[in-house]
């Protein structure tokens, strides 16, 4: 009842929560966090993660802004 999840479109999820439960919409970004670990062409391994980018804490989508 506190979350719902309208859409995945490409690289982006398309979800709402309740105005006091800002805990799930943090949760959402833990669990779309990934590192992984790439070797290139000479053997050497990285770790790579791709950022993600949280906007929220707002009711219309020209109010949305960055979370922290």
């Amino acid at each position: 009842m506190d979350f719902r999840l309208h859409a995945q479109i490409h690289d982006s999820v398309l979800f709402s929560y309740r105005s006091n439960r800002r805990d799930l919409a943090i949760k959402v970004r833990e669990c779309m966090t990934h590192p992984m670990t790439i070797k290139d062409w000479k053997g050497i391994a990285r770790t790579f993660t791709i950022p993600v980018a949280l906007k929220g804490e707002a009711k219309y989508w020209n109010e949305l802004k960055e979370m922290e």
